[in-house]
């Protein structure tokens, strides 16, 4: 009796989990035009219902076309039930059947006939959902959203008319762009395009495409039909939905703002000469794994979002709280601003600062990627505090931009020297990684050196080298008229080369029995750190690539550290002594960057001071490993003269230098 009472308790408790793990969720499906021309017979993911383009927003022209799309996680759907119970006076629109995606999703769509606000509920047993849409009409950015955003605490019209979304027609009809523009281009190029709608979008007005594409038409065409023009090229409500309800209410849906691709898809998606969307969606970006919210199932991850939601690396660039609840990729708007042109393809940041405070000065648009694509931490503060816990040091996933500056790395006070490779690219990571274009292959916007069907991109790396083979692997590395670098008495190509000395590093190191690294009490600073470059080597999945003179030294001398062997006398490498270097560039206006080498860890102070002996700034003021380091003083705020800069490291080494501020 007990047993079977203990087992019908069982039975309920898992019966109440199984209901409140499920959650059921209803949001806006976006369709680009090139899902459209996908959404055939015989094609995977085909529905059938795919017939008109759709941003995903919650605000949509009238008669435009809305998906809907019902997720439920934790199980599949059983009965959902759809009820469209608000929608404006006079209304005859009607949801339309459902459409299966899988087991636990479908689609609704609806028309909505009238502007107005429209809400839809699904239900399937004791979960359900919501959404809420507003229909309304296209008003044109110039005698509409210009009136209150272009000044204030809201500026956005002035930065996003020096965009090219801003001029993309005019610059069509003025010849600029191709001279295989056309009418069918203006789709795209038009805000409310839409010949199925009335919804006063540029379709609705007369408008004829012009023979001749010269310098001054769009202008003319101006005059000519002042309403379609009024609505020509990219602008706010492309992006953000008709702003007919807007004027300043945001209630209901009245505007709305979306960090999905699914908006940038709706043109950038044609499944023919736009194809970036296609591209980023074979990415690692567009996983959704990765993606942590601030708060994600209960564990904080405010310190993730970041680099982790696209959302939480938009704020964190733009210096804002991080606090993000909704997952968003690192996607379209994560990387590029719709609203300022400042940096070259609409960039958000082209800056980037090392956890250690180094600013990386190389790498032109690839220091977007280093925000992210860096160990997180300073390496020697990093050690000692793992090393004071009884933990093995290991980096954050993915320190690429470590690899590449050698910068934030612990080198035992070796000079180990680098390749050439942030410095041989005009902007670093994108030069190899996004090289490619075409969709069965990598690149562009998937990032991927290797490509679905798992070959290798090496075309990116015969833009410099000579041809060696067809796989990464097959390219053999030179160090001193030696491609041996592990010992083994054979000369592999430089990722085998990297994977053997990775190996005999690990058999070096300290494990427990499952063969795990392990640090404690008794492990010594560099053992730990010999450690810590194991994992930086493996995270940056490279296998050397990224930086082959430096990838294969750091393992050597880790190697020799973990083994008690001194590198200098028996691999010939040079220690760093200590030493500042003359600023460069001197004269300069407002950065220059300072080199200098420290021979022991240790304290290090770096001020700047005035004639008159005055400090000005603090460059440095922490515990640095041994090794050459950079920093770049940024003297926006300081008027032009010779100013004093000296280094104070430990008791060992002090030096003074000055430099010329011109402004």
């Amino acid at each position: 009796m007990q047993k079977l009472i203990l087992i019908l308790v069982v039975a309920i408790l898992l019966s109440f989990t199984a209901v409140y793990s499920q959650s059921l969720t209803v949001e806006p499906y976006g369709v680009s035009p090139g899902a459209i021309l996908a959404d055939t017979v015989g094609n995977p993911g085909y529905l059938g219902i795919k017939d008109r383009s759709s941003t995903g927003l919650h605000n949509v022209g009238v008669e435009a076309k809305v998906y809907m799309i019902a997720r439920m996680s934790g199980s599949a759907l059983m009965s959902p039930v759809w009820t469209l119970y608000e929608k404006p006076g006079g209304s005859a629109t009607e949801l339309s059947a459902s459409t299966e995606v899988d087991s636990s999703s479908e689609i609704v769509t609806f028309i909505p006939d009238m502007a107005g606000t429209y809400r839809i509920s699904v239900s399937d047993g004791a979960a359900g959902d919501t959404v809420v849409f507003n229909a309304g009409t296209y008003k044109g950015v110039e005698d509409n959203c210009k009136l209150c955003h272009n000044g204030g605490v809201s500026q956005q019209y002035q930065p996003w008319s020096m965009t090219g979304h801003a001029t993309m027609m005019d610059r069509g009809l003025d010849g600029e762009v191709s001279s295989h523009y056309s009418e069918s281009c203006i789709e795209c190029h038009s805000v409310g395009y839409d010949t199925l709608a009335t919804n006063d979008g540029f379709d609705d007005f007369p408008f004829e495409f012009p023979s001749v594409l010269k310098p001054g038409v769009a202008d003319s065409l101006r005059g000519v039909y002042p309403a379609a023009m009024a609505r020509a090229n990219i602008q706010c409500e492309s992006c953000h939905g008709p702003g007919s309800a807007h004027m300043g209410n945001v209630t209901d849906a009245k505007i709305d703002v979306s960090y999905q691709v699914d908006v940038c898809a709706s043109c950038h998606d044609d499944g023919s000469h736009h194809v970036f969307p296609e591209q980023w969606a074979t990415s690692v970006h567009a996983t959704g794994g990765h993606i942590y919210t601030t708060n994600d199932n209960g564990r904080d991850h405010s310190s993730c979002a970041p680099c982790h939601n696209g959302k939480g690396f938009i704020d964190a660039v733009d210096g804002e709280d991080q606090t993000v609840t909704e997952r968003v990729p690192i996607n379209c708007a994560a990387c590029h601003d719709p609203h300022d042109a400042t940096n070259e393809h609409q960039l958000r940041t082209v800056e980037a600062t090392l956890p250690n405070g180094v600013v990386v000065n190389e790498g032109g648009n690839g220091r977007l990627c280093m925000n992210c694509h860096n160990s997180r931490r300073d390496v020697s503060t990093y050690i000692s505090q793992q090393l004071a816990n009884g933990r093995a040091p290991e980096p954050h996933h993915g320190p690429q931009a470590e690899m590449l500056t050698t910068e934030n790395v612990y080198t035992f006070g070796l000079d180990l020297g680098s390749s050439p490779h942030l410095q041989a690219t005009e902007n670093g990571c994108v030069d190899c990684h996004m090289f490619s274009g075409d969709l069965a292959t990598a690149g562009m916007h998937s990032f991927s050196m290797v490509d679905q069907q798992g070959v290798d991109d090496v075309a990116a790396c015969e833009q410099c080298h000579a041809p060696f083979g067809d796989n990464f692997s097959d390219k053999k590395y030179y160090l001193d008229g030696n491609a041996d670098h592990d010992g083994n008495g054979v000369a592999d190509g430089l990722q085998i080369e990297v994977e053997g000395l990775l190996d005999t590093l690990y058999s070096v190191l300290p494990q427990d029995s499952t063969g795990e690294l392990v640090a404690d009490s008794t492990t010594s600073f560099d053992v730990a750190a010999a450690m810590y470059n194991y994992s930086l080597v493996e995270q940056d999945r490279s296998f050397g690539v990224h930086n082959p003179r430096f990838t294969v030294r750091l393992l050597q001398s880790s190697i020799d550290a973990v083994r008690g062997v001194n590198s200098v006398e028996t691999r010939g490498f040079t220690a760093v002594n200590y030493e500042l270097s003359q600023n460069y560039p001197n004269p300069f206006n407002p950065t220059t960057q300072i080199d200098f080498g420290i021979k022991k860890a240790g304290k290090v102070q770096i001020r700047v001071y005035d004639m008159l002996g005055r400090e000005v700034a603090t460059l440095v003021d922490k515990d640095m490993s041994a090794g050459k380091h950079t920093v770049t003083f940024d003297a926006s705020n300081l008027a032009t003269g010779v100013y004093i800069y000296r280094i104070v490291a430990g008791n060992e080494f002090t030096a003074v230098k000055k430099m010329v501020l011109i402004r």
